[in-house]
């Protein structure tokens, strides 16, 4: 999972989408159906990259973050944070990736 991250901050310029999870937890499967949509919609797609962390394998990951609860979603440019969604807020991640996308 890190050699994931890895690559996708690799990549030069656009947005990126990183989505804190467990396992375990139903928000979070009900996160990654909704990204999933976002990554099929050319609206929020455009120059976006979409990845994923399992808070609780990669806790020095997810401290360095302060990731205190899961689903949480954190956008990136020019690898610094940008913006962050706590919980399962669809239509506020959805706004805020669009504005995004938008403007970079």
């Amino acid at each position: 999972m890190r050699k994931h991250l890895k690559i996708l901050f690799q990549e030069l310029g656009g947005l990126k989408v990183v989505h804190f999870k467990s396992d375990w937890s139903e928000p979070c499967k009900k996160m990654t159906g909704i990204l999933a949509e976002l990554k099929s919609d050319v609206e929020t797609n455009n120059g976006v990259s979409y990845g994923e962390v399992n808070a609780e394998e990669l806790p020095a990951i997810s401290m360095k973050h302060n990731i205190t609860a899961v689903p949480t979603v954190l956008l990136f440019a020019n690898n610094k944070e940008i913006d962050r969604v706590d919980g399962l807020r669809k239509e506020k991640l959805t706004s805020i990736i669009k504005s995004y996308v938008k403007i970079l």
